[in-house]
């Protein structure tokens, strides 16, 4: 039985509260036809406030059958805050992408290199998956990086722009992938990471049955303080650097924007491995 895991993220929605990142759906949708078809396994993973249960909580109802909380330490918040606050203040602009929801909780956007590097932390001490799946980036900062910072600090290969995927009769995982209205093919050995498609809302709804069985299905809150050993790892450019490289961009040049941070990924990786001595980033086990 093939185990997938979705790296989910938790975004701000129009009431105040949180909701699954537009993008994230997409990809748990893809891996719930999947489940519909054969038999796979299917686990969340969010870093985020207890506030984010209740967005780990619509995949349980849909299928997932576990979900993994990595909690926000609240040093690191305020760290994150102040920094965010005082580039923000230098460039004489509010902090677009930072706030609080949800009965008081304090929930911030946390640089994407960091994150990566807790994610592959928390990973690295859950089972072998034989995919990590992401979505095309996040509605709020729209970096999309993290899935790609993960897989690069797991030393997993990477396919991207993904609409559909199989396991071959090899063992490998075939995945139909869009790039520039061009329709392609690729195998990747397992672990890889895949990558999906942006577009519309396509995820389906829970029925209440299936709402009320979600609370019986495990969800974990993973202990922040033994996921440290990567902090740091790659550098980033502040919120409003980021912005621009966005804004007002087609999808061609988008993209472009985002094979560079790849490129800078692999710098980063190799200046790391350079600095400890040349040990080989550590993979899903």
């Amino acid at each position: 039985m093939m185990k997938l895991l979705l790296l989910v993220k938790a975004v701000p929605d129009e009431n105040g509260g949180l909701a699954m990142n537009h993008d994230d759906k997409n990809m748990l949708e893809l891996a719930l036809q999947m489940l519909d078809q054969e038999a796979v396994s299917i686990d969340l993973i969010c870093r985020g406030s207890e506030s984010a249960k209740t967005v780990l909580r619509l995949g349980l109802a849909l299928g997932a059958e576990r979900a993994f909380l990595v909690p926000e330490p609240s040093a690191m918040c305020v760290a994150n805050a102040e920094t965010a606050s005082s580039e923000t203040k230098a460039a004489g602009q509010g902090t677009p992408g930072y706030g609080t929801a949800g009965q008081g909780d304090v929930r911030w956007n946390f640089d994407p290199g960091e994150t990566a590097a807790v994610l592959a932390e928390a990973i690295r001490s859950l089972e072998p998956y034989d995919a990590l799946l992401c979505g095309y980036r996040s509605e709020d900062l729209q970096a999309g990086a993290v899935g790609l910072m993960t897989a690069e600090l797991l030393g997993l290969p990477i396919i991207t722009n993904v609409f559909e995927f199989e396991e071959d009769s090899c063992g490998d995982l075939l995945a139909k992938r869009k790039i520039s209205g061009e329709l392609q093919q690729v195998r990747a050995p397992r672990p890889c990471l895949l990558c999906g498609l942006p577009g519309r809302d396509r995820l389906r709804g829970p029925s209440f049955f299936q709402i009320q069985e979600s609370f019986q299905k495990e969800l974990t809150v993973l202990d922040a303080g033994q996921m440290q050993g990567e902090l740091r790892l790659f550098r980033w450019a502040p919120a409003d650097r980021r912005r621009k490289k966005q804004i007002g961009r087609s999808e061609e040049e988008q993209s472009r924007v985002r094979n560079e941070i790849v490129r800078e990924l692999i710098v980063c990786r190799a200046e790391a491995q350079k600095a400890s001595g040349g040990e080989n980033s550590a993979a899903i086990k």
